[in-house]
């Protein structure tokens, strides 16, 4: 019985979320700072460059894990991990070797597809992952 499944990572995106909120009250109080007060000094303009700065890099940084994934259909397997994405065919593999932040698929045609899930970082999340390629590595051996 084939494997069904997907896992998305989403808890960088309730993060993200939050993080622009707080982004936006921080400039929003700013404004009525600066606008309330009679002069603009330019400390003012470094507590707005020191907001902005903050909010776009972190922004970055939690923007790069959104959209991944890894799907198991019923003669596949598609995955948009950090560092790759692509589409395994479950008849097409050779074996499986899980390790301990990567799952390398080789092919018969010595195609090896490396399935990077350093990013999912919850422990259910991952132990859900290796079970998945564990019944499809005992599928692929008994075929």
């Amino acid at each position: 019985m084939p494997v069904i499944d997907r896992i998305e990572l989403v808890a960088k995106k309730k993060s993200l979320r939050i993080l622009n909120i707080c982004g936006i009250a921080c400039i929003g109080v700013w404004l009525i700072m600066v606008l309330s007060a009679e002069t603009f000094k330019t400390d003012d303009f470094r507590s707005l460059l020191l907001i902005g700065i903050f909010w776009s890099l972190l922004g970055k940084l939690w923007s790069e894990d959104d959209g991944l994934f890894i799907e198991w259909r019923n003669d596949e397997v598609e995955f948009k991990t950090h560092n790759a994405s692509g589409i395994i065919s479950i008849k097409a593999l050779k074996r499986i070797d899980i390790g301990l932040d990567e799952i390398k698929a080789f092919s018969e045609a010595d195609e090896v597809k490396i399935v990077d899930i350093e990013h999912f970082t919850d422990y259910n999340t991952r132990l859900r992952i290796k079970e998945n390629f564990t019944l499809l590595q005992k599928e692929v051996s008994a075929i």
